[in-house]
């Protein structure tokens, strides 16, 4: 069957079975989201909707939503964001990829970091951008003169993703104020994938959006409500950039499900319990594997990127055989040599993972 060539030249790795897998004699290392219930006020709304909600939405999404997101992020970021900064997308992977149609023309330029979330690579594929990507190991921080050599006339675009997917990493202010200094020279736009900075173990968090008017942040709440399933998340940047995305949100979808976003109104704010716990466990990889493995201790986020002892596909094969599914490095890199852990809010599992991960090596 012949199908387009955009679509045969995306590379997507096999994660139905990591998904899927449920079985009480593995623990699942894998999957990026938290471990613990729905936002409960979230959820007590979606108990109670009404058939109200089940119409259209403005395809920019609630009004009351996108003011009090603009709020938060005001109060977070010190920018001045209005409701007419924000646009409501069903998730930061849909959000991420209308900021890829909003930007790129077919050979524009967007510079990665490596290791990095698939998507990054995989998206610029279908809008005919071009990757330029820069290795980060073993540090995960990119060196300043390495982005300045990547940037030419075509380059359109810096991607940040601060806490990092796979890395932990966050970056600190003197490298944001650097990475916009070399924005604003070049007349660049940055997109900051910020999901996971509500899992910020050490308040370091910042984003480039407070340094910087051409940035676009990514975002949802996924990660911070545990809301996976939901797909609701947002763009907030330039008036003239969520106009455009709009436009392309319209054709593609018309519109968010009206009632899920109703289901965020009010509902913002987040406990920081979930971090709290994950931080605690963070802690346990640190004492439990340290002395054995090699690795950056992550900042945030809820991963363990970590230094494979041995043939990653034989080490991660021999993990599972044990019983603790791991996510190979090479999903996330070209490099493989490294694998993935998430953190998990049950502690007994998790010691007993990374006991099993201490016996294999």
């Amino acid at each position: 069957m012949k199908l387009s060539k955009t679509i045969n030249r995306i590379i997507l790795p096999n994660l139905e079975g990591y998904f899927k897998s449920q079985s009480n004699d593995l623990i699942n290392l894998t999957i990026g989201e938290p471990d613990f219930d729905v936002h409960k006020k979230v959820k007590q709304k979606l108990l109670n909707c009404s058939n109200s909600r089940f119409k259209y939405s403005s395809s920019k999404g609630n009004t009351i939503l996108r003011e009090q997101i603009a709020d938060h992020i005001n109060n977070q970021n010190k920018t001045q964001y209005t409701k007419d900064n924000i646009l409501i997308t069903t998730g930061s992977s849909y959000s991420l990829f209308l900021a890829y149609q909003t930007l790129f023309d077919r050979d524009d330029e967007i510079i990665i970091f490596e290791p990095y979330f698939p998507p990054y690579i995989e998206l610029a594929k279908i809008v005919g951008a071009k990757p330029k990507v820069i290795p980060t190991f073993p540090t995960f921080i990119p060196e300043l003169s390495q982005i300045s050599k990547k940037i030419s006339t075509k380059t359109k675009a810096i991607l940040l993703n601060s806490p990092s997917n796979p890395t932990g990493r966050i970056y600190t202010k003197e490298f944001l104020l650097e990475v916009v200094k070399l924005a604003k020279k070049h007349d660049l736009f940055i997109i900051s994938d910020e999901v996971y900075k509500d899992f910020d173990y050490d308040n370091k968090f910042l984003s480039p959006a407070e340094f910087y008017y051409k940035t676009i942040v990514v975002n949802s709440f996924s990660k911070s409500h545990a809301a996976t399933g939901l797909r609701i998340g947002y763009l907030c940047g330039p008036v003239e950039v969520i106009e455009a995305a709009n436009k392309l949100l319209f054709l593609e979808q018309v519109c968010v499900a009206d009632f899920i976003q109703e289901l965020f109104v009010d509902n913002l704010d987040i406990s920081q319990k979930a971090s709290k716990i994950y931080k605690k466990n963070r802690d346990m990889v640190i004492k439990e594997l340290g002395g054995n493995f090699k690795f950056v201790i992550p900042d945030g986020g809820f991963y363990f990127f970590i230094k494979c002892p041995s043939e990653e596909k034989i080490f991660v094969a021999e993990l599972a055989k044990k019983g603790v599914l791991v996510m190979p490095g090479s999903i996330f890199s070209s490099r493989k040599d490294y694998f993935r852990i998430s953190l998990i809010s049950d502690k007994i599992k998790l010691k007993k993972a990374l006991e099993i991960i201490k016996s294999v090596l």
